[in-house]
Parts: C-alpha cells; sequence; structure tokens
C-alpha cells in the first residue's frame, strides 16, 4: 500500500471503533482519548466511494504470517518480530502462539454465539480474495489506534436493501497488558481497564457485532447516519455474550453521573456506548431476538432511531414508553436498587446523580432546556426538622420524547419548568402529603417520572472511618459530622500533620454514608502517617481527632 493510501486510509476510513481506554471518570476526561480515525463526514466517503468505485481501500494490510481459526471462519494475521509481535509463547506445542489459539478460541464461540445461536447473518469474508475468510488483525494498540479494537470498512456492495454494505476486517490488540499505556494531557494512564483474556472477549464480541452489522445497513439517508446506535448494540451485544466481565459498568457508571452529557440524540459512538444498556433492557423485555428483529428492521431501509420506533410499535410499544420506562432501570442503580429486578448489575452501579438540586422553600421553580431524548433528573430536599434524620426527597425526570426530531437529529432544544408548592393547582400531580408539582413546557413531547422518598434516621458517628485508612482498599475517609447541624449544611474541614502543619483546609458538605452523618474527604493523596482534623461550623470549633493512613 503506497504511503498515499495509507494517509487517505487514516485520515477517512469509515470506522466503527471500540475506542476509549475505560478509566473511571475521576482519572480520566474520556473526551481528551479519541482515536487516531473516526467515522467520516458522509460527503466525504461519498466522494472516495465516486471516485474509486465502491472502495475504500485498493489492498488489505500485510503482516508476516497468519493461521485460520480452528472452525475455519477467521484468518487470524499476526507479527512474530517487531512492534506489533505477539508474545512467543507456546505452551501446547503447536507451533502457534498461545495468544493467538486464544484469539482462534474466542472469535470462534463468539462466532457461534452470533451466527448460530442468535441467527444472524454472517458477515460478508475477504473483499479481495475469494478465499472465504474473515480477516483479524492482531497488533500493539499502543502503536496503532491506541483503541481496544476496530472494525474497518473496505469495500461496499448491496443486497436488495436501500442501503449499502460493507466487506470489512476486524484489529485487536496484540495482548490487552496492563503495563500498555498512553500521555493523556502529559499524563501516563492505562489503556486498557478490562486487561488479558477478559479484554479480548468483550472486543471480540463487540467488533464482531459491528462486522455482522455491515452485512444488514449503513443507515447512511440524506448525509444522516447514527454511529452511536451501531455502539449501543454492540455494548449490549458484550452484555449478551459475556454478562460476568461487567466490563460495560464503567459505561454505565458514567451515565449515570453525567446524564446531561449524554442526551440520546447525540448520535455520536460516545454517546451510544453508555446506552448500550438501553439496548439491553429492550432484549430483557422481549428476548435476546430483538436486536435480530431490528437489524432486519434497519435493512428494510429505515434509519436507525425510525426502525427502532417501528419494531417497537409492532409489539404494541413506543420508543417513548419504552424510554419512560428506562428512567425505572436507570434509577433503580447504586444505593436505589431493588434485589431481583431492573438491571442484575444495578448494585454493582455507582449512584445516580441529579443535573440540578433545589431545596425547597415554600415554592421552587427550575427552568431550563432539554434536548430530544434528553434525561433532566433534579432533587429537590424538603429540609427536615429533624437534626438525626435525612430530608425529604423528590426526584424528577424531565424528557423530551420528539421521535420525529430524534430522527431527522434536528437537536432543536425546548425549555422545560418544574413547579413544586404546597398548592394544588391545576394540572398539578401530588407527590406527598401537601406537596404539589406542576411540569411544563410548550413541547407537546414532554415526558416525566418522579419518585419520593422520605427521610431516615441517621446515626451520629464519634470517630473517622475507616481507620486505618489503606490508600489500596479505600478512596474516601469519613469524619464526624457535628449532631446538630443538617443534612447538606456546610462545615470547614481541616487536617494538620503531628507537627500541626495545615495541610488540608476545604469547605465540605454534610452527608450520609451507611446511615452515617458525617463528611467525606478524597484521602488518596495523602501520605502514610498519622493525622489531626478539625470540623469547624460558623468559626467555631465543634470535631477534633485523629486517623490514620498507611
Amino acid at each position: 500500500m503506497t504511503k498515499n493510501i495509507k494517509n487517505i486510509a487514516r485520515i477517512i476510513l469509515f470506522i466503527y471503533i471500540f475506542y476509549y481506554p475505560k478509566l473511571e471518570a475521576e482519572e480520566l476526561d474520556f473526551g481528551a482519548v479519541k482515536s487516531a480515525t473516526s467515522r467520516f463526514f458522509s460527503n466525504e466517503y461519498i466522494s472516495i466511494l465516486n471516485k474509486k468505485g465502491n472502495q475504500l481501500l485498493d489492498e488489505l494490510p500485510v503482516m508476516q504470517t497468519c493461521v485460520i481459526s480452528k472452525n475455519g471462519f477467521f484468518k487470524i494475521h499476526f507479527d512474530t518480530a517487531g512492534v506489533h509481535a505477539v508474545e512467543n509463547i507456546d505452551l501446547n506445542f503447536n507451533g502457534i502462539p498461545d495468544y493467538i489459539d486464544n484469539v482462534s478460541e474466542i472469535f470462534d464461540y463468539v462466532y457461534d454465539k452470533e451466527i448460530n445461536s442468535m441467527q444472524f447473518n454472517p458477515p460478508r469474508t475477504n473483499a479481495f480474495e475469494n478465499d472465504g475468510y474473515y480477516n483479524i488483525y492482531v497488533k500493539d494498540q499502543v502503536h496503532d489506534q491506541q483503541a481496544y479494537g476496530y472494525t474497518t470498512p473496505v469495500r461496499s456492495y448491496k443486497n436488495k436493501c436501500p442501503f449499502i454494505k460493507w466487506y470489512s476486517f476486524i484489529t485487536i490488540d496484540n495482548d490487552y497488558s496492563e503495563l500498555d499505556s498512553i500521555l493523556v494531557k502529559g499524563k501516563k494512564v492505562q489503556l486498557y481497564s478490562t486487561k488479558g483474556i477478559e479484554a479480548l472477549k468483550v472486543t471480540a464480541a463487540h467488533e464482531f457485532f459491528h462486522a455482522v452489522q455491515y452485512a444488514y445497513a449503513d443507515d447512511l439517508y440524506n448525509g444522516m447516519s447514527t454511529p452511536s446506535v451501531y455502539e449501543m448494540a454492540s455494548v449490549c451485544m458484550e452484555m449478551l455474550i459475556y454478562p460476568e466481565l461487567n466490563d460495560y459498568i464503567v459505561y454505565v457508571n458514567q451515565l449515570l453521573t453525567d446524564l446531561s452529557k449524554y442526551p440520546l440524540s447525540d448520535v455520536n459512538p460516545e454517546t451510544g456506548y453508555r446506552y448500550g444498556i438501553f439496548f439491553y433492557m429492550l432484549c430483557e423485555k422481549y428476548g435476546a431476538s430483538f436486536l435480530k428483529e431490528y437489524w432486519e428492521t434497519v435493512e428494510t431501509g429505515l434509519v436507525c432511531f425510525k426502525a427502532l420506533e417501528e419494531l417497537l410499535g409492532s409489539k404494541n410499544s413506543s420508543l417513548k414508553n419504552e424510554w419512560i420506562e428506562f428512567i425505572n432501570w436507570i434509577y433503580h442503580t447504586g444505593k436505589n436498587t431493588i434485589p431481583n429486578q431492573y438491571f442484575f448489575f444495578a448494585d454493582k452501579c455507582k449512584d445516580i446523580v441529579p443535573v440540578k438540586s433545589e431545596i425547597f422553600n415554600k415554592k421552587t421553580v427550575i427552568s431550563d432546556y432539554f434536548m430530544p431524548y434528553e434525561l433532566v433528573f433534579i432533587r429537590v430536599f424538603f429540609n427536615s426538622p429533624e437534626k438525626t434524620k435525612t430530608d425529604d426527597t423528590a426526584d424528577f425526570f424531565i424528557t423530551n420524547f420528539d421521535t420525529e426530531e430524534l430522527a431527522k437529529q434536528t437537536y432543536r432544544q425546548q425549555q422545560y419548568s418544574l413547579f413544586i408548592n404546597n398548592n394544588d393547582e391545576d394540572n398539578a400531580v401530588k407527590i406527598y402529603d401537601t406537596l404539589f408539582a406542576r411540569i411544563y413546557s410548550m413541547n407537546e413531547y414532554l415526558g416525566y417520572s418522579y419518585f419520593f422518598r422520605a427521610g431516615s434516621k441517621v446515626n451520629i458517628v464519634d470517630n473517622a472511618y475507616p481507620q486505618p485508612f489503606n490508600k489500596e482498599y479505600h478512596q474516601y475517609i469519613y469524619f464526624p459530622a457535628p449532631e446538630y447541624i443538617n443534612i447538606g449544611s456546610k462545615v470547614n474541614l481541616t487536617i494538620f500533620t503531628t507537627d500541626m502543619k495545615e495541610i488540608v483546609y476545604q469547605q465540605k458538605n454534610v452527608i450520609v454514608d451507611n446511615e452515617n452523618k458525617v463528611i467525606e474527604f478524597f484521602a488518596n493523596g495523602l501520605a502514610d502517617g498519622i493525622y489531626i482534623y478539625r470540623i469547624d461550623v460558623y468559626g467555631t470549633t465543634e470535631k477534633i481527632g485523629k486517623f490514620i493512613v498507611k
């Protein structure tokens, strides 16, 4: 392949890429880590196709050697020397590196699940050689795309479908090592949060399903396409094939802790990763065959969101109804988990975080704008007069289920308003006792759900915990809050060394942790040793104690 062709391939290849190092949000801004290639604009790749017929590449990549998988569908290309080489370990003495044996076994397993069991159409094989094999390339992603893996379209074709389809190939990492790292904003971070064979498994399930999607349709329509939906479906496939691996939990937690960042109408791939659980919910309700029915509906020529509405309509439901139901599923995660209901992994998730929080004072009015299929989560606190009781709370989810706008990708914002008072006004909803809420919008597609939670008793603690604080197992240390102040009140936290050198001074809110009224502090930055803490309220010292970090 010439240098020019290589550069074109890097810049404008249409790639659905599984490309984020899945680190926790506290460690890394995911927006800062992107692959070197991404799905290019429709006009660009149409231009290439017009110039070159129906091809994006003139030839396939070349590596030093290859093997055929045991079941005979995959041709696995790899190097035995150089930066992309796989480790030369062959414990079964079959002349093939053990890692490549694992690649063969895992991709054969994924093929069996997705094609034989779930009955999806298999992807087209080699676009340039009529050998009947689907190509997989094994490269060190630190020196390639800094990705878990990616699926590259090569050549388009049509087969009784208004949309084009694609020949493709898959590229994966050569070891998914915990030592693989990249620089982000000058900071060295691990490339993979899931590593080794587990990372290989979820990547195979995810990327092979992209290859399968290419056998159905690329929903390009009038310059619009929805790569987010392709990612939603592939993350869902990970969950269906390897539910025990929990790799997707990182995406779920990012959604739960920052709903405003990911409106469903944002069709970027990173949004799709976070909403894989939406497709998973639909598979839980309608069976795993829902995914197959969905791609068959896209194949008829409906763009992705219209296809989803069409399929749900055939099941006496709608995207609107399922979106409102989805609120129940994501709300009942973390501390709100209900055993044996909703997501089976709900208790492994972080607590869902409000987009806005307000304290009720006779009358509360909250007004803002939302996108089509954005979830706005507002939490309203009703202060309890009891100091050892948490506040009552009302959690409101407000959304705009304009499916037509979603499908057209117009991103038109609409205004909403939430009114809460003690008066039973027209169209108001009684949320508790004498509390009433009214939600208003000029948008006829306004939808909402709410959850009221009565406050509960909390414990008063005398000492900091956990003790000793072990940085290997803990992130936060909790200090005792004065008994007489309310949850949500502000206090000043000061931390000293044993020679009374001040090293921390922060204003903190009083919170509840495991039914204890406390002040939370992220302590991983403290060196090993003994420390003194002081809690001040309105300039008066209320609590003094010591704690140990090791």
